[in-house]
C-alpha cells in the first residue's frame, strides 16, 4: 500500500485514485482515513448546507448528519469512476430535500460565497461584487435547477463533473444550465441597477 496516499498528484485522474486509497482504508475501518475524508470535505459540505439553509446552526446540524450518514454508508460506496465528493454531496442534497419537505417550508436559497468568488468568467466576477442580501433576493427569482447548480458550483465548489453526478445530469447539461443561470442572474442585476438609477434620477428633480 502507498505509505502516503494523501500526497498531491499531478493529474485529476491521479488525485481520484489517490483519494480512493483513503476511501478503501476508511471502508476497512482505518480511523485516520475517516478523519482525512472528514477534514477534506467538511468545509465544502458546510458551505453548501449554509448556502441552502441560511442558518448556521441548521447548516452545522445537517453537515454533522451528512458525515454520520457517510460513516454508516461508506461500506457500500462504490467509486464507479466518479469522485467520492459526488457521492457525499448526493447524500447532502437528499438530506436537504428531506429536511425542507418535512418542514413544509419553501426552500431558502442563497449563494453566500458568490461575493467571494473571482473566476475567469466576467459574469462570475460581476457576481462577486454583490452583497449577500442582494444575491438572496435575485436568486429567489431563478429556477430550482438554476439555484442548485450555482449552489454546487460556487458554494460547494464542486467541479462540473461532480455537479453533474449530484444533479444526475450530463456534463453538457450542467454547463448549459450554469450558463443560463449566470446569464439570468446578470440580467436581474442589470434590471435592479437600472431601477435604482431611475429612482435616484427621479429623486434628484
Amino acid at each position: 500500500m502507498d505509505p502516503n496516499p494523501g500526497r498531491a498528484c499531478g493529474s485529476g485522474g491521479s488525485r481520484l485514485v489517490d483519494e480512493e486509497s483513503w476511501v478503501r482504508r476508511a471502508q476497512a475501518g482505518d480511523a485516520s482515513a475517516l478523519a482525512y475524508l472528514f477534514e477534506t470535505h467538511f468545509e465544502r459540505v458546510y458551505r453548501y448546507a449554509y448556502a441552502r439553509l441560511r442558518d448556521r446552526a441548521e447548516a452545522e446540524d445537517l453537515t454533522q448528519q451528512v458525515f454520520e450518514r457517510m460513516l454508516r454508508s461508506i461500506g457500500s460506496y462504490q467509486p464507479r469512476g466518479a469522485p467520492f465528493a459526488s457521492w457525499l454531496f448526493r447524500i447532502a442534497h437528499n438530506m436537504l430535500v428531506d429536511r425542507v419537505r418535512r418542514a413544509k417550508a419553501e426552500e431558502r436559497s442563497l449563494v453566500t460565497v458568490l461575493n467571494h468568488t473571482v473566476g475567469a468568467d466576467p459574469e462570475e466576477r460581476a457576481m462577486s461584487d454583490l452583497e449577500a442580501g442582494d444575491v438572496a433576493e435575485l436568486m429567489d427569482r431563478l429556477s430550482d435547477a438554476q439555484r442548485q447548480v450555482l449552489h454546487l458550483r460556487f458554494a460547494a465548489e464542486l467541479n462540473v463533473a461532480e455537479t453533474a453526478t449530484v444533479m444526475q445530469r450530463s456534463v453538457d447539461a450542467v454547463k448549459s444550465l450554469q450558463y443560463s443561470a449566470l446569464k439570468a442572474l446578470r440580467a436581474l442585476m442589470a434590471e435592479r441597477e437600472a431601477s435604482a438609477a431611475g429612482q435616484a434620477g427621479g429623486g434628484s428633480r
